[in-house]
């Protein structure tokens, strides 16, 4: 008909019915409505432990001091926002002649009791330096809880041992107590005794 230039109402052809598709928009609305979100936040809390990748070390065979020299070179010229220059390209500097690192990490497994309890009792050279507290492993099963019971504890926060912070202090073995020594910094890892050594939780 169309063909033969007919136009306006060419009439039915064949049975007409309702659209009975759903609404897309409607339909993700109902959907989004109906998650219940709060579970989904719970079991993605909980399935964090079992994702979580350990930055997993030895447990130290003997007591062992080791220093490590933050000195860097500057691959490049280093300017300040205002374009000041801070370092030369091809200049060294150590960043504990500028500033102190204030810091004493303890690191230490915390699926190991023994370390736990070692850790505890090993003290921080210097008197004033923060305290912090690495962690290499925590128990997967029940993560949060035993997290929470390991900081009231430690009567301190905890936190992972993260790859850049073992890299940066070249850790080894654990237990290990990292603070300054002149303007190196001194890694002291210390073995576990005998009856205790290496026992997880």
């Amino acid at each position: 008909q169309l063909k033969a230039s007919k136009q306006g109402d060419l009439g039915v052809l064949g049975d007409v019915a309702e659209i009975t598709e759903i609404d897309l928009l409607e339909e993700i609305k109902r959907r989004m409505a109906a998650i219940d979100w709060k579970q989904k936040q719970q079991q993605a809390i909980a399935r964090f432990w079992e994702q979580q990748k350990f930055e997993d070390l030895p447990t130290a065979q003997l007591d062992r001091d080791r220093t490590v020299d933050l000195t860097i070179t500057a691959p490049r010229d280093l300017t300040a926002p205002n374009g000041q220059l801070i370092i030369r390209a091809g200049q060294t500097v150590n960043p504990l002649d500028k500033m102190p690192f204030g810091l004493c990490l303890k690191v230490f497994d915390a699926t190991v009791p023994a370390q736990v309890e070692l850790i505890q009792h090993q003290s921080c050279q210097d008197k004033k330096a923060l305290v912090m507290y690495l962690a290499t492993s925590l128990p997967r099963q029940d993560g949060w809880v035993k997290l929470k019971h390991l900081e009231n504890t430690m009567q301190a926060p905890v936190y992972l041992l993260t790859p850049d912070v073992r890299s940066r202090f070249q850790l080894q073995q654990v237990p290990a107590i990292v603070e300054q020594s002149g303007n190196r910094l001194l890694v002291r890892e210390r073995k576990l005794p005998v009856s205790t050594a290496g026992a997880k939780s």
